[in-house]
């Protein structure tokens, strides 16, 4: 299949991400329906949130880590580079206290 077959009943193009508009023309009411804010991935531990996010206007990517019990946040900046790598082993790129 190529990556614009559609299956019967989804109007969807296989692989495409339904929550993001097909546009060529800068169309102020449908972009306004669409989150400038993505969750790409998520996964969930016995006592931690991991959210990887990303900013469709800046292009940034970050993690969020949440300690459920406590209610702390931590955000952790990522590049493309190395986006996945921050989501997996967020603690390893938590910057060092002076």
């Amino acid at each position: 299949m190529t990556s614009g077959a559609r299956i019967a009943g989804n109007p969807q193009p296989i692989g495409r991400r339904a929550d993001v508009p097909i546009a060529t023309t800068r169309d102020h009411c449908s972009m306004s329906r669409v989150s400038p804010i993505v969750d790409l991935a998520d996964r969930h531990s016995d006592d931690l949130d991991i959210v990887l996010f990303w900013a469709r206007r800046s292009d940034r990517l970050w993690v969020r880590v949440t300690h459920r019990r406590s209610g702390r946040t931590a955000r952790i900046h990522a590049t493309t580079a190395n986006a996945l790598d921050v989501f997996h082993h967020p603690f390893a790129y938590v910057p060092k206290a002076a």
